[in-house]
């Protein structure tokens, strides 16, 4: 049983968790600063109040859950790789360079 867990109390929009989505790992993760916008809730992952008990909550729930951990995985990576893919980031990034021309 595999999950990527952040437990932080303040955060702007860490790689590791991209990165951890792309592995194939379901995300657990406080619901702070940029992580929603990232963590599809329920579906790559699960995003919990900044609470000790909701985070182990919700690992106790993965851990019980198996399928929705894998399922939750496989969904993380397909959107990660749909997202972060590095020639879409470089085409965004080159169109926001020609726009601002």
């Amino acid at each position: 049983f595999d999950v990527f867990a952040l437990s932080s109390k303040t955060e702007g929009l860490p790689l590791v968790v991209p990165e951890a989505m792309a592995a194939g790992l379901p995300i657990v993760a406080t619901a702070v600063g940029g992580l929603p916008s990232v963590i599809d809730d329920h579906e790559t992952g699960l995003l919990v109040p900044v609470e000790e008990a909701a985070l182990g909550a919700a690992l106790d729930e993965l851990e019980r859950d198996r399928d929705l951990a894998k399922r939750m995985g496989e969904k993380a990576r397909e959107t990660a790789l749909a997202r972060y893919d590095y020639g879409r980031m470089v085409d965004a990034y080159l169109a926001l360079y020609d726009a601002r021309q």
